[in-house]
Formats: C-alpha cells, sequence, structure tokens
C-alpha cells in the first residue's frame, strides 16, 4: 500500500491526507482552495503536529468551481516549425499543375485554346490534330503591291507579247501579197493561173518564218505566263530574320 502523510492546511487548518510522493510539491486545499507546499515529515513527533507538516504559499484567489489539481501542469512548449518541402521528394505538386475541368479543347502539344474549337492544325504551334504530328512554322512579312506588281506584271508583259505576235502574224498573212507588190521582190509579171503578180521571193516564205519565231517566242512567254497566273500565283515568301 502506497505511503501517506496527515498533513493539515495552514489555512483553514482543514486535516487530509496526501501520497508521500507530494512532498516538495505544491498543492491546493479542497476547503479554502488556497495552495501551500507539502514539507517532508521531520521526525515522528512532528507527524503529530500536522501544522508543521505544510508551508504556506502566497495566497491567491479562490478558483471559483475550477478542478483541484495536486501538482501544476508545466507549460506547453510551441510545436516545432514544420520543415521545408524538398521539391522532388516532398511536394505533391513540384510544377504547379491544376487540373482544368473546364470543356475547351486545346492542342495536345502547346496546350492553347483550339479556334475554332474543330480546327485541323494548331495556329499556334502548327501541330497536326489529325495526323499527330508538327508543322514547320515560319514568320514571314506580307505581301506588298510593290511585291504583287513584280510579281505578276512580267506575266501580264508576256500575256500581251503573245496576243501581239499572234495579230501581226494574222496581218501578215492576210496582207503579204500586197505588201510585196511594187517592191523590189516584185517580177512585174501575172500569174497566168491565179491572175496574182509573181515575186521572186514568195510571199509565203516570209509568212512561214515568221510564224516560226513567232511560235517559239510566244511558247516561253505563254509558258511563263501560265506559271505566274496561275501555278504559282502567290509572290515568294520573305523569311523574317
Amino acid at each position: 500500500m502506497a505511503a501517506t502523510l496527515d498533513i493539515a492546511c495552514p489555512f483553514c487548518s482543514k486535516p487530509f491526507k496526501v501520497p508521500a510522493e507530494l512532498v516538495g510539491k505544491v498543492i491546493r486545499c479542497k476547503g479554502c482552495e488556497q495552495k501551500f507546499e507539502v514539507c517532508p515529515p521531520a521526525s515522528d513527533s512532528a507527524r503529530s503536529a500536522p501544522a508543521r507538516s505544510a508551508k504556506p504559499t502566497t495566497p491567491t484567489a479562490p478558483a471559483g468551481n475550477a478542478p483541484i489539481p495536486f501538482k501544476e501542469d508545466p507549460p506547453a512548449s510551441p510545436p516545432p516549425p514544420p520543415a521545408p518541402l524538398d521539391d522532388d521528394d516532398d511536394n505533391p505538386n513540384p510544377y504547379g499543375l491544376v487540373q482544368d475541368d473546364s470543356e475547351i479543347p486545346r492542342c495536345p502539344h502547346c496546350a492553347k485554346e483550339l479556334d475554332p474549337p474543330d480546327t485541323k492544325i494548331c495556329l499556334s504551334c502548327g501541330y497536326d490534330l489529325v495526323g499527330r504530328r508538327r508543322h514547320e512554322s515560319k514568320k514571314v512579312y506580307a505581301h506588298t503591291p510593290a511585291d504583287w506588281m513584280n510579281h505578276l506584271g512580267p506575266a501580264v508583259g508576256c500575256v500581251v507579247l503573245v496576243l501581239t505576235l499572234l495579230t501581226i502574224n494574222i496581218l501578215c498573212w492576210n496582207n503579204m501579197n500586197d505588201w510585196l507588190t511594187g517592191s523590189i521582190l516584185d517580177a512585174q509579171e501575172k500569174n497566168k493561173t491565179t491572175g496574182k503578180s509573181v515575186f521572186y521571193l514568195s510571199p509565203l516564205c516570209f509568212n512561214l518564218w515568221i510564224g516560226v519565231i513567232s511560235a517559239a517566242v510566244m511558247w516561253f512567254a505563254g509558258k511563263f505566263a501560265f506559271i505566274r497566273l496561275v501555278w504559282n500565283f502567290q509572290p515568294p515568301e520573305t523569311l523574317k530574320r
């Protein structure tokens, strides 16, 4: 059985028993609610004098209906500060990613919003959503009126040249006999069958050579005009450095 001590309150002289292990501790009286220190017994005769077994402390105001502890609780120490998070191990979201719950369609390559939503190629990075590959993107200067004129002007000139050569050939075929009549190539004779003038050099020879040369020029000019006006209508792009 645990040893007990018979003591009395030094303020109200109320006797009561306390465990022996409370010697040197401060307790509170249940009658007057004053605090005092439990003194160790000096001798057997001291046990008969209960007033000497306790030493009063500084009187304090009654604590109302507060519980009467046998010893004061030590002050609570502040909690330790939280340890810093390690970006590689402890941080659950080191890259700051957040969940996007919206219904906005985005490019799987650059995460930019697709406008319109059913577009096939991302205008921001050039990613092909159908072929699942990225097209090469480049920055170019906008075409100016001078660019269009330099690109289409020669083609328009070739078209005018072709039309001019056609007109010349038609005029030659229709008027070559009249142009040679009275010239140094005129033999001053008439064909007995056709009644036309006879020339030392036939007008057909001039028309033939003019037609061959015109055909060659019209071929190259027409080809150049077709490429510029139909096949490659846009002026060449100038990349931004």
